[in-house]
């Protein structure tokens, strides 16, 4: 592993609908600015490869979703490498009962602590 970074994923739910896209997963997420990464690469002697590392996001302040990736993850650092992207845990977003989806004006935090945090205002346009 060369380098870690913070990361954020967004969805359009609204295109994931058969009506829209034929159900087709990658396409709500194929808009510009939806995978906002950053802000630097930290160098991984940092760390010992993920262990202790966790992730905290953050939506208006409030936490929404908080694990640690060697024990809440379902790939682990090195793994995701090979991946676009991990699964949507059940707790967070669309799948969030009730449901809490971002909103105009909203501020999203992914922060990975002793790495930084990514704080993104989401601008409907």
């Amino acid at each position: 592993m060369i380098s870690k970074l913070r990361a954020a994923s967004l969805s359009d739910y609204g295109f994931q609908l058969p009506e829209k896209a034929g159900g087709q997963f990658f396409f709500a997420k194929a808009f510009d600015k939806f995978a906002p990464i950053g802000p630097a690469l930290t160098h991984p002697n940092v760390f010992k490869q993920g262990e202790g590392l966790g992730i905290i996001t953050r939506l208006n302040g409030q936490v929404v979703q908080e694990a640690k990736f060697a024990e809440d993850l379902v790939w682990k650092p090195a793994e995701l490498l090979r991946l676009d992207e991990p699964n949507t845990p059940a707790e967070v977003g669309v799948f969030k009962q009730p449901r809490r989806l971002v909103a105009d004006g909203d501020i999203v935090e992914v922060e990975v602590p002793n790495l930084g945090t990514l704080r993104n205002k989401i601008i409907f346009e």
